[in-house]
């Protein structure tokens, strides 16, 4: 998650004009690796309730940037500078919140409210973008995106009735969702190269025509001057 991230960015940084979708879904990989940080640092000599809060905090990032990935790439919200404001205002107080529990059960238990008031009505918000999208313009990258989103917010749903019913599950299955869209978003560069090349390969085309035709009338030209 960690390295699609800083290939993410890169491609941000170096491509050929900055492109936002690919800030917000590194940001995105960056910040999914934080929200499993509880569990990779499950030891005993670490301090268990600072990376359950890290854990508790980056989630809500996550799913907050995938939701602004989703209006960057649908691209149908006309004032789309407002989403990142609310959004970040949200994420910003659901994080303040997390940091200054004391204990562990007050984390979970926070947590279970950041989860049912910003997780999923950001979930819902980006699949509602989505539909939009695939019935407005039936772009191919559209479904893929929306595939791989439907098996992430299926993934999520299942943890988060688990999470809410105090049960843990046997297996998380957000880690696999997200794989799912990390795949599908992996094939828009490939799209949007692939339309490039094209392009490039149509102007050539025509160029080169051009080219032979006006050959053909400086030939004829030639010809008609010398006669």
């Amino acid at each position: 998650s960690w390295m699609m991230g800083f290939y993410f960015l890169i491609l941000m940084l170096f491509g050929q004009r900055a492109d936002r979708r690919y800030l917000y879904f590194a940001l995105l990989c960056i910040s999914f690796a934080g929200a499993y940080a509880n569990m990779i640092f499950n030891y005993h000599s670490n301090d268990q309730l600072f990376w359950e809060k890290i854990s508790r905090i980056a989630f809500p990032l996550t799913v907050s940037f995938l939701a602004l990935f989703v209006v960057e790439f649908t691209g149908l919200i006309r004032k789309a500078w407002l989403v990142p404001l609310v959004i970040g205002v949200f994420s910003l107080l659901a994080g303040l919140v997390v940091l200054f529990q004391p204990d562990m059960a007050s984390v979970s238990a926070v947590f279970g409210v950041v989860m049912n008031f910003l997780i999923t009505p950001c979930l819902l918000f980006g699949l509602v973008l989505l539909v939009m999208d695939a019935i407005k313009r039936r772009r191919l990258e559209t479904f893929l995106v929306l595939g791989g989103y439907l098996v992430l917010i299926g993934a999520s749903l299942w943890d988060i009735s688990y999470v809410n019913s105090g049960y843990p599950p046997y297996c998380y299955l957000v880690p696999y969702g997200f794989l799912v869209l990390l795949i599908a978003v992996f094939f828009i560069p490939a799209f949007e190269q692939t339309a490039v090349s094209r392009l490039a390969s149509r102007q050539a085309g025509e160029i080169g025509k051009q080219s032979e035709r006006q050959t053909a009338l400086l030939g004829h030209i030639r010809e008609s001057a010398r006669d």
